[in-house]
């Protein structure tokens, strides 16, 4: 190579060795992706981040339970034939709970 190319041997083979020693760096990274350093991912900000979900999802809940327990209450004490509906039956289906908690943030 260096009889064919001369003195732009150095520069090509400093280039190639700059570019393998990059992707060398690139996989060192990308090996522990979990940390504190800056390009890491943020695994608290995650955990944040699902355990807000999941406590609006209990949250609203817990909420159509005690609607329904209270509603399954009153049809008890009054034999069910014109006890008032609130709605509670009617209102929880579970895709429209987990829509709502969308929009509820």
């Amino acid at each position: 190579m260096v009889d064919d190319m001369g003195w732009w041997t150095v520069p090509i083979v400093s280039l190639v060795t700059f570019t393998l020693y990059g992707i060398e760096g690139i996989g060192s990274q990308l090996e522990d992706p979990f940390g504190y350093d800056r390009n890491d991912i943020k695994m608290d900000a995650i955990v944040g981040d699902a355990k807000t979900e999941i406590d609006v999802v209990l949250s609203e809940w817990r909420r159509v339970m005690r609607s329904v327990e209270v509603d399954s209450r009153v049809r008890e004490q009054t034999d069910g034939s014109d006890a008032p509906k609130n709605g509670a039956e009617t209102a929880f289906i579970p895709p429209d709970m987990f829509l709502k908690v969308r929009a509820m943030r």
